[in-house]
């Protein structure tokens, strides 16, 4: 509520401000201060959000703005932007900025970041401040209040504009919240951070030094905290070290800024720079800056002309002090008395003003203090630009011998003024050719770029003029211009236009074609030029997968067969185009034409030509049939695969993998399978890291083929296999075959599982290399369904095994790929949800073996991955796969072990996690057998939620109850939350009024006439109180209620119409309840009637009744009993009458309060010696 109401003062308050600021920008003029003010690095107008952007904020980008967002967009540039510290401009400002770039000018997106953020951090530490108030005993009216002031302060401007002040206050509120909380260690994560924003961070190390000496007071003890002084400390000179590499090095800087730079005499990182404070030993630049740029130092600003600046901080000054010496006034006493007792022990004085006279406030002003009297003797309040030149040194840092050459530089770069390009930046009101002729003109490389990109939606436009003016200026500039990046921008622009059908065959034939071959193919005499080729190679390659598939393109052929040439340098992008060509040929071109151009690059003497070509033959190979692959292409392969070169080799294997697929003739097959086995055998005894790991990155597609093929190669793939997986030293190898080992299993059979494979699984499964371990998960899925569908428990038995092993492994990778793959392997192992259901076995014995060493290695991943990880959504996955534990454990297993550590997570900080712990928490208890452990558990949820004073655990409880109308009966919810939901009508804290709402409206749902008349008068009658309240939400949504509640039928239920899907789902819940509870019942009778002759014949003889015989015939008894049920459930009809219904109930509780009754009285007869028995049952 109190979080609502500031953010509505807030935003209402800083839009005020934000538009005094504009009347204000708009009605008085600048001041020429002739301050820090580069040229803008964005000199179009933009499109109106531009416009707007920048007549509405511009006001806001003066004084330090400026660096800011210079440092962001461009890093430091100028050695006195050096006092500005990189954590607010690079941390935030630019990445933001980044984004907003692309839909505003670089400019105003950068501006628009910086106020962005500061608007949203304004607000986070007008909350940070109330709740330090509440923190150091305020009372609520003055935490409050506290925080308004502060929102209106008339330091605002501060925080509006693209100032580190309302970041580095946050980063010191924060620090100081946690220091309240006793948790130091982010309380000096704060203030560290705190000391990359702005110098004066380092100094908020004092409280955590008062914080220690408080505590080395009470201990009696020595208590130095160096670990939280080194983080404090340590990002200050850090950031020193980035700020000397960004600056002491030379760098590239744009022209219009050199010519800023040298025109104010900035220093700047060119080359033969050095400036004085680079040379230290210990580089600082922040004292050279501060001392050199902003004249700071002892009585530096006490001039004659400073004074105006002193009255307007006289105010301040003045408050400041007065506040001190009221509270030396105030405490002194105590202070004089008590001495070190007062300020440093935890006992409490009674005192007019508590607030106010609070030792804890001590350290504070002894920061006020220090850091007033500091800045009234140091610095100085107006930011003003010095020109300062270092004895024997000009400003960038020459010598005056070096002055000739830099007044020559200054002259050559100051030829082009900010002011003549602004003068020649491109009309807004231009027509779309015009404006794109212009950028095509331009002498700037960002325009160039951007009339190119602009030339597909110029043509949409004006067709005509774009052919005639624009595309033989663009054709002239892609063969004159010599910039990697232009001619990468113009291939993706002509793809662009064939794509969209903007340019036929012809037309590209005609303008382009002939182009794009000279740089694919240059002359011997331009080779050693720069060469292009490769970036229009893949642009031809993409112009041709974008013609329509009937397209003729044997012209093209003709022109590339024209341009190129034999040398090596162009033989394999001719290789890679003809292989593209091919798929638009027929077999005859193919056959006539390709083919001899791939038999030379065969023969060639150049392996990477030869290589490239084998790569290139399975797309030759398709276009023809049986007969032509076996007489034409598999002969080259056979050349290829007896090569020298090992490379070749490896690829030759490749290709006749991706060749696989194709083959439909024996022969052919015989053919390519002994090829295939000859080249794994040449790459096994080769020992070549590529060519090894290439075998073993394959073995999924070898595998495939071999079952295509119908070759018995058994044997050979499980040596392959087995010798794969033994190259430790190949990281890649033994990687793969953890990624294939379920392929290599599908191919062998699941035998080889248990047989030969099962140490393999088991190391990989406990393999050093974490990424192994990672890649066995989905193995192991991949696993569970092979030998799952062929119904061998044994092979799941040993799956299940390695996945166990995997649980204790503590890596953060494999615990995160763990909880990615859980929920399916629970599901693989999972009992038969209604085979569970009819037989009682959901409630008596797991699944799986060794259940409990199981649960206690689940539960312990699941504390590591709750606590060691980053990734909540491992978290939430992870408590997700729990809801399917039921199938797999017993009910008792569930209650005792699972429900706990789940209830443990429903208290969690992160709001992710408590929501889904709440659903996992309500879908277990559906699946225990036992109303009363429900009822209880329930219960506990009602206290812990309902009757917490925390509005938080109000609407936690909310949201259970959402999760009881999803998963349970509605039955079960109108008896036994609908009355606790209605009590919250008159809640006083509005946010779970607005929670309520949409709650309401499903429970209507629910309810039928006649029997709920009363709830659903309840119900409307809660939506029209909180319609009448004087929130906006919460009138709004309401409003909105009451209109679904009309839409809502709740007709009767004694009429005999078809059942809706939602009312068999709902029958379908309440049958399952109705076992359930069947069950409970059933199993209690079973175990008393048991007993009762164990008992009595304990008593009469020594005789007793083996333990076998007993389980034997309890278990009996239960599936009698559970079948007798299932049998009485389905002989009741569909549709039955709601009156029908409620008489089934009453005979049913009758006949458990008759069966409780028998089972309390046998108890009572039998005490001792049942419970005995209860015990030794429960311990087995």
């Amino acid at each position: 509520m109190i979080m609502q109401r500031l953010l509505w003062i807030y935003c209402q308050i800083r839009f005020a401000q934000y538009l005094l600021q504009f009347i204000a920008n708009v009605i008085i003029p600048d001041h020429d201060a002739r301050a820090f003010n580069p040229p803008l690095w964005s000199f179009d107008k933009g499109t109106i959000i531009d416009i707007l952007v920048d007549k509405f904020f511009s006001g806001l980008r003066r004084w330090d703005a400026i660096h800011f967002l210079q440092i962001a967009r461009f890093g430091y540039i100028y050695e006195n932007s050096l006092a500005f510290f990189p954590g607010y401009p690079l941390l935030f400002i630019s990445p933001l900025g980044y984004l907003l770039n692309q839909i505003l000018i670089e400019s105003n997106a950068y501006l628009l970041s910086a106020i962005s953020i500061n608007f949203l951090l304004g607000f986070c530490n007008a909350y940070l401040l109330f709740q330090l108030g509440l923190k150091y005993n305020l009372t609520l009216n003055h935490a409050y209040w506290s925080a308004i002031l502060f929102i209106v302060n008339p330091a605002t401007i501060f925080f509006l504009a693209p100032y580190s002040e309302s970041l580095f206050l946050f980063s010191q509120l924060l620090g100081h919240y946690y220091l309240k909380s006793d948790k130091t260690f982010y309380t000096c994560l704060c203030f560290g951070f705190g000391s990359i924003i702005r110098s004066n961070g380092i100094i908020s190390f004092g409280f955590i030094l008062y914080y220690y000496m408080k505590k080395m007071y009470q201990r009696k003890q020595l208590i130095f905290p160096i670990h939280d002084f080194i983080l404090c400390v340590l990002p200050f000179f850090l950031t020193q070290y980035f700020l000397y590499k960004q600056y002491c090095f030379e760098k590239n800087i744009p022209l219009e800024l050199q010519t800023y730079g040298f025109n104010n005499n900035l220093s700047m990182p060119l080359s033969n720079f050095s400036s004085t404070w680079c040379l230290q030993r210990i580089p600082l630049s922040y004292q050279y800056v501060q001392k050199v740029y902003w004249n700071v130092g002892f009585l530096n600003y006490w001039t004659w002309k400073q004074i105006p600046n002193f009255l307007l901080a006289l105010p301040v000054l003045i408050f400041i002090g007065d506040f001190i010496k009221t509270w030396f006034k105030i405490i002194r006493k105590d202070l004089w008395k008590r001495k070190f007792e007062y300020l440093f022990s935890n006992r409490i004085v009674y005192q007019r003003n508590i607030w106010f006279e609070q030792k804890d406030f001590f350290p504070h002003i002894i920061y006020m203090l220090f850091l007033s009297l500091f800045a009234l003797f140091f610095m100085h309040i107006q930011i003003e630009f010095k020109k300062t030149r270092m004895p024997r040194r000009t400003a960038n840092g020459r010598r005056p011998d070096d002055l000739d050459e830099f007044w020559f530089e200054k002259i050559v770069v100051t030829t082009k003024t900010a002011e003549e390009i602004r003068e020649h930046t491109i009309a807004a009101d231009l027509s779309p050719v015009a404006k794109t002729l212009a950028m095509l003109d331009s002498r700037s490389d960002i325009q160039r770029l951007a009339g190119i990109r602009s030339i597909s939606s110029v043509i949409i436009s004006d067709r005509d003029e774009t052919f005639n003016r624009i595309l033989p200026k663009f054709k002239a500039i892609i063969e004159q211009t010599l910039d990697n990046g232009e001619h990468s921008v113009a291939a993706e622009a002509i793809v662009c236009m064939i794509e969209q059908k903007l340019l036929s065959y012809s037309e590209f034939m005609l303008l382009f074609s002939p182009m794009i071959c000279k740089f694919v193919f240059p002359t011997t005499t331009n080779r050693f030029s720069t060469d292009f080729g490769h970036i229009w190679c893949q642009a031809l390659c993409n112009i041709i997968d974008a013609f329509p598939n009937t397209t003729s393109i044997n012209s093209l052929l003709d022109l590339v067969f024209n341009h190129s040439l034999h040398g090596s340098y162009v033989r394999d992008r001719l290789a890679i185009i003809l292989a593209k060509l091919s798929t638009r040929l027929n077999a005859q071109t193919i056959e006539n034409r390709l083919l001899p151009v791939f038999k030379n690059f065969i023969n060639d003497t150049n392996s990477d030509i030869r290589a490239l070509a084998c790569q290139e033959l399975p797309i030759l190979a398709r276009l023809f049939e049986s007969n032509q692959m076996l007489n034409l292409i598999l002969p080259l392969f056979v050349i290829l695969s007896k090569d020298d070169n090992i490379n070749v080799r490896q690829t030759c294997f490749e290709s006749l993998l991706d060749l696989s697929n194709s083959l439909n003739d024996s022969r052919s097959i015989e053919q390519v399978s002994d090829m295939i086995i000859a080249l794994i055998k040449f790459g096994l005894s080769s020992r070549t890291l590529k060519f090894v790991s290439t075998i073993a990155i394959r073995l999924h597609d070898l595998c495939h083929a071999l079952t295509i093929f119908r070759v018995d190669e058994y044997q050979f793939i499980r040596e392959t296999f087995l010798r794969l997986s033994q190259e430790k030293q190949y990281s890649e190898c033994r990687l793969a075959c953890a990624k294939h080992f379920s392929s290599v299993i599908d191919y062998l059979g699941p035998d080889e599982l248990t047989n030969g494979f099962e140490e393999l699984f088991f190391e990989l499964c406990n393999d050093n290399d974490t990424k192994v371990c990672a890649t066995m998960l989905s193995t192991i899925i991949n696993l569970t369904k092979l030998c799952d569908d062929n119904k061998e428990k044994k092979y799941m038995s040993t799956i299940w095994n390695g996945f166990v092993s995997l649980l204790s492994n503590s890596n953060l990778n494999v615990m995160l790929s763990i909880a990615t793959n859980l929920l399916n392997i629970f599901i693989a192992y999972s009992r038969n949800q209604e085979e569970g259901f009819a037989h009682g076995s959901i409630c008596s014995t797991p699944v799986i073996s060794d259940s409990d060493r199981f649960i206690n290695q689940l539960l312990d991943y699941e504390r590591q991955i709750f606590e060691t990880t980053l990734s909540w959504r491992s978290c939430i996955l992870c408590l997700q796969a729990f809801a399917h534990l039921p199938y797999l454990l017993s009910s008792e297993q569930i209650q005792t072990k699972i429900l706990p550590r789940v209830f443990q997570r429903i208290y969690s900080k992160q709001v992710c996690v408590r929501d889904t712990a709440v659903d996992i928490y309500v879908q277990l208890l559906r699946k225990i057998p036992r109303r009363s452990i429900r009822r209880t558990a329930f219960q506990k949820l009602k206290a812990e939620f309902l009757l917490n004073k925390s509005y938080q655990w109000r609407i936690m409880y909310i949201k259970v109850c959402r999760q009881i109308l999803v998963h349970y009966s509605k039955r079960f919810f109108k008896e036994n939350f609908l009355d606790t939901i209605i009590s919250i009508e008159y809640d006083p804290v509005l946010s779970v009024r607005i929670q309520l709402v949409p709650l309401l409206v499903e429970i209507k749902s629910i309810l039928r006439l006649p029997a709920d008349l009363q709830s659903i008068s309840k119900i409307e009658t809660m939506m029209e109180y909180f319609l009448a309240d004087k929130t906006l939400t919460l009138h709004d949504l309401a409003n909105n209620g009451l209109l679904q509640l009309d839409q809502i039928r709740s007709y009767n239920t004694l009429s005999l119409s078809n059942h809706s899907t939602d009312d068999k789902n709902d029958q379908q819940k309440e049958n399952e309840e109705y076992f359930l509870d069947e069950i409970d019942i059933s199993s209690r009778r079973s175990l008393n009637k048991s007993s009762e002759p164990y008992s009595i014949s304990k008593r009469l003889t020594d005789t007793s009744i083996s333990t076998k015989q007993q389980t034997s015939l309890r278990t009996s008894q239960l599936l009698k009993t559970s079948a007798d049920i299932h049998r009485r459930k389905s002989s009741l009809p569909t549709d039955v009458h709601h009156e029908s219904k409620d008489n089934k109930v009453s005979v049913t509780k009758q006949r458990r309060g008759q069966t409780f009754t028998d089972a309390t009285t046998s108890s009572r007869l039998i005490h001792q010696t049942s419970t005995k028995k209860n015990s030794k049952c429960r311990t087995r």
